[in-house]
């Protein structure tokens, strides 16, 4: 939202920033120790006063988050937190472990962790918006997703990786029983066998109307790592092959879901993908993401795109 190479900087940068919030939390973090001298009660009392409306008493999971960030390369950073994790859903948590012992994968199911970026990528609010996996194979972005507090829905055209991801969820929620996290997955929704290429199924529309305490609709979130190279889990019969059958998913997206955003794991950027669908509402890219794996052997891209509608001239 705003950055400054001091706190005083900052805060002159958020005189442009209308925080309008209400019942907000805010945290600073100390990365590195600042250029100045600022402590950080000094920097959450600063910024705290430049919000319209007071803070929230007992912060919720649904309320607004803010955070500053100290560094010394970078100085103050003021950010709107979108998606936050628990130590037990982190890599070394009981969320990771539990999902490393899962009973069904197989050689190009997706990371946990990278399940994770991509749902923080995806902007999607937790109590409002709903992650749709079409291609969902194993189950982790459904388990990232609801583990962070989301609904998900999963599909797949393949019905062995539907009966796969059954067994993951369950297996994940029983070995975090007692924890948000276990009834989160329990209450994920698996379908399938089924083509997304079709209708967007009624658990995933019915995020979409109005919620009940400002009228406002939610939004469909599709994430997905999708088929690629060695893991290609869908036949690529007919003309296009794989190519047309994501295009086919992105054009139904953008039909059917106002509002929607797509994030896509794939082997090389995906920007065509949604270039290639011509219709009064399509899908822009609004970012593109090169990600390393461990020790930077190999990559992969996360490609996220919105909703935009156009004019018919």
């Amino acid at each position: 939202l705003a950055r400054g190479d001091t706190l005083s900087g900052l805060l002159s940068a958020m005189e442009g920033v209308h925080l309008d919030a209400r019942g907000w939390a805010l945290t600073v973090e100390h990365l590195s120790p600042p250029a100045d001298s600022a402590t950080a009660t000094v920097a959450l009392c600063a910024v705290a006063q430049r919000f319209r409306h007071p803070p929230a008493v007992h912060p919720g999971p649904g309320d607004p988050r803010f955070v500053v960030l100290q560094t010394a390369s970078v100085g103050y950073i003021l950010a709107r937190v979108l998606a936050a994790q628990d130590a037990a859903l982190g890599p070394e948590g009981d969320l990771s472990a539990a999902w490393k012992l899962r009973p069904f994968t197989f050689e190009a199911a997706t990371d946990l962790e990278l399940a994770k970026v991509a749902v923080g990528l995806s902007r999607a609010r937790p109590g409002r918006d709903v992650v749709f996996d079409p291609c969902m194979g194993s189950g982790t972005v459904i388990c990232a997703a609801a583990a962070m507090g989301l609904r998900a829905v999963g599909a797949d055209a393949n019905p062995r990786m539907v009966e796969g991801a059954r067994l993951n969820l369950a297996h994940a929620a029983a070995e975090l029983r007692g924890t948000a996290a276990s009834g989160a997955l329990e209450e994920a929704v698996l379908l399938g066998p089924c083509d997304a290429r079709g209708a967007l199924p009624a658990e995933v529309l019915a995020a979409l109307a109005p919620g009940s305490s400002d009228g406002e609709p939610g939004r469909v979130a599709v994430i997905s790592n999708l088929p690629w190279g060695r893991g290609l889990r869908v036949a690529q019969d007919g003309p296009g092959g794989m190519e047309a059958y994501l295009e086919g998913i992105v054009a139904s997206v953008a039909a059917q879901a106002p509002m929607a955003v797509v994030v896509l794991i794939t082997g090389d950027p995906a920007r065509r993908i949604f270039d290639a669908v011509r219709s009064p509402a399509r899908l822009a890219v609004t970012a593109e993401v090169p990600i390393l794996s461990r020790g930077g052997r190999g990559q992969c891209f996360m490609t996220r795109a919105e909703r935009v509608i156009e004019s018919d001239d």
